[in-house]
């Protein structure tokens, strides 16, 4: 129970972000399938606004994303990266040249031509949470033969930086199921 009740909590936190960042306004140009270049591109847009290359670029993905990226040699091989992303630990986090990338099954538009993918600088966000007002309880209701936790807490998120953000339309279609 715990575990669902923190997957309900980091669902809903992971939605208020994504929505916040929804309101960025920059973009590396029109909708293509990912490429290295693309990610390289809003990087670069990111240090063209003074945006410190200090480990907290974030990419948020989708898996079609993820996929074409894994077909290029400079993401996948051992020359070029660290982490063995695809040999195992966790699946949809992962670093590359100096970016935290993390595929996001919840992006707008998963599996169109038109998916929305964003990079950003961790203090380009902000999301809070009242952890005062918070309220966990957990318990079971004998006349009904069952079990339950319930977590309410206050919380949101803002875009506190538009030059900290880029967006990417991705065209994911060609991997979506037919």
């Amino acid at each position: 129970m715990q575990e669902t009740s923190y997957g309900t909590v980091s669902r809903k936190r992971d939605s208020q972000i994504l929505t916040a960042l929804s309101a960025a306004t920059q973009t590396q140009g029109g909708a293509a399938t990912a490429t290295l270049r693309m990610f390289t591109r809003a990087k670069a847009i990111l240090g063209n606004n003074a945006v410190p290359n200090d480990g907290n670029i974030c990419c948020v993905i989708s898996p079609a994303a993820h996929a074409f990226l894994s077909e290029t040699s400079e993401f996948t091989s051992a020359d070029y990266v660290n982490d063995k992303h695809l040999a195992g630990g966790a699946p949809n986090m992962f670093t590359w040249a100096g970016m935290t990338f993390i595929e996001h099954p919840n992006l707008a538009g998963l599996g169109t031509a038109a998916e929305i993918m964003y990079v950003f600088h961790k203090s380009a966000i902000g999301h809070a949470i009242d952890t005062g007002g918070m309220q966990v309880f957990a318990g079971y209701d004998e006349e009904q033969d069952y079990s339950y936790a319930r977590c309410t807490m206050y919380m949101g998120a803002k875009l506190l930086q538009n030059s900290g953000v880029v967006k990417i339309t991705h065209d994911g279609s060609s991997l979506a199921a037919v």
